[in-house]
């Protein structure tokens, strides 16, 4: 691993400036870089709605989150979280979500780089060019079929954690909770990341137990608020 803690990095906090030409004294500081100083400035970026111990245990969770995942799913994974989690899905802004996921794509790059020269203008030029990547997918994906029984048309949740809170509140029309077991994934379809498919269990009576497939996609940013034909989401 590199030891990059001596590269200074500038790190614009109106995301309106990319052009590296613009006059932006005042809209740039300069940073030493290290985690603590990357923390203050995603602080900043969110206008302090979180505490720092709040901004720090999300920012290490949202940078293993990246290092685990391919770089075309690290918007969708980490966006899923922000949306997910009850520290951040009401109290910070879309714009709020995408600055902070820049200062973890920004530290995650600068940490596990090999270069020498860094230009945070860069780093943010890709991740603004990924990010629209990903919304743009996220408004064109066109579904059809069966909702949750179809591989074209699955249940949409943020992340990997969120299949367990979906499937927990999923009841059978008579009230009956599921259980529920991964069989593979499916591939990509039209979707931002891999579908998976589920066998789903629950007791019609007593003495039958009915098993069906149904299908879910963790890379949505919101969670799907939808259940399948037959089913109800039971909210606490």
């Amino acid at each position: 691993m590199n030891d990059n803690s001596n590269i200074k990095i500038c790190y614009p906090r109106n995301r309106e400036v990319k052009n590296r030409e613009s006059k932006i004294e005042k809209d740039i500081y300069t940073i030493r870089f290290d985690e603590n100083n990357v923390i203050e400035v995603i602080s900043k970026d969110i206008n302090y709605k979180l505490d720092n111990n709040q901004v720090r245990k999300i920012f290490k969770y949202l940078v293993s989150i990246m290092l685990t995942n391919p770089k075309e799913n690290r918007i969708s994974a980490t966006y899923g979280i922000l949306n997910t989690l009850v520290e951040t899905k009401k109290s910070l802004t879309e714009e709020d979500k995408e600055n902070f996921i820049l200062g973890v794509w920004a530290y995650n790059y600068l940490k596990f780089s090999e270069k020498q020269n860094l230009d945070l203008f860069d780093i943010r030029e890709e991740y603004y060019d990924e990010l629209f990547k990903f919304k743009r997918i996220e408004n064109e994906i066109k579904v059809f079929g069966e909702f949750g029984y179809s591989e074209t048309n699955p249940i949409q949740v943020s992340n990997i954690y969120a299949i367990n809170d979906y499937f927990s509140k999923l009841r059978t029309k008579s009230g009956k909770k599921i259980k529920w077991e991964r069989i593979e994934s499916c591939g990509f379809g039209e979707f931002n990341g891999s579908t998976d498919k589920y066998l789903i269990k629950y007791r019609k009576n007593l003495l039958k137990q009915e098993t069906i497939i149904l299908y879910i996609n963790i890379y949505n940013v919101t969670n799907s608020t939808e259940a399948p034909k037959g089913f109800f989401i039971q909210n606490s």
